[in-house]
């Protein structure tokens, strides 16, 4: 029913993924992140519409460990089931929770909580900005904080953004882009150190 596990190999995993998904019923998949040991804290990324419905019927609801969600947009697909999820979470008597996302995310939970009831989880915008933005947390006042990662004592994550609105590359894309420069500057470097070498090698024998 769209749902499966992914861990990493050998004994030490240090954490599991759920998918948690339904194409047949409209539900993205969103992934439930538990860390295996220790603290056993959750982390969701993606929360879509439907993902409360589905992770009750199959009984992998987050627990009281869940720490944070982390959105990627504000589409139905990203988001559509965090009103939902607050209203189960508040009715399993969760404690606090934290949702990152892109500028906005303060506004979007300010305005489910007009017509979605709830006091409990106590909730707390990050809003994750690229490195290169000026980390202002005036600038948005419905954001409670201004970050360009998350980071605990279990994971860190932060975010691939798009240099320019209608671009294809991110960050990844220009590291691994940038590597490969190296790579090929480092390669033409020592074709042309070995040319030099020949090119020494033949003016000796031609001396001789």
């Amino acid at each position: 029913r769209g749902l499966g596990r992914m861990a990493g190999a050998g004994s030490g995993d240090a954490a599991s993924v759920l998918v948690v998904g339904a194409d047949a019923d409209g539900v993205a998949p969103s992934l439930l992140l538990t860390c295996d040991r220790g603290s056993k804290r959750q982390y969701l990324f993606g929360c879509a519409e439907g993902f409360s419905r589905l992770a009750l019927e199959h009984r992998v609801r987050p627990t009281g460990k869940l720490r944070a969600c982390f959105l990627t947009s504000f589409h139905p697909n990203a988001c559509g089931g965090l009103g939902g999820t607050f209203l189960r979470l508040s009715g399993d008597g969760h404690g606090d929770l934290l949702v990152a996302g892109p500028s906005g995310v303060g506004a979007h939970i300010r305005a489910l909580r007009r017509f979605v009831r709830f006091r409990h989880p106590q909730v707390t915008a990050l809003r994750l900005v690229p490195p290169a933005a000026a980390v202002d947390a005036a600038a948005n006042p419905d954001d409670d904080h201004v970050a360009q990662s998350y980071e605990d004592d279990s994971i860190r994550v932060f975010p691939l953004f798009k240099r320019f609105e209608h671009a294809d590359e991110c960050q990844l894309c220009e590291m691994e882009a940038e590597a490969k420069r190296k790579r090929k500057r480092e390669k033409d470097g020592a074709e042309k150190e070995e040319e030099e070498e020949e090119e020494e090698e033949e003016e000796e024998e031609e001396e001789e």
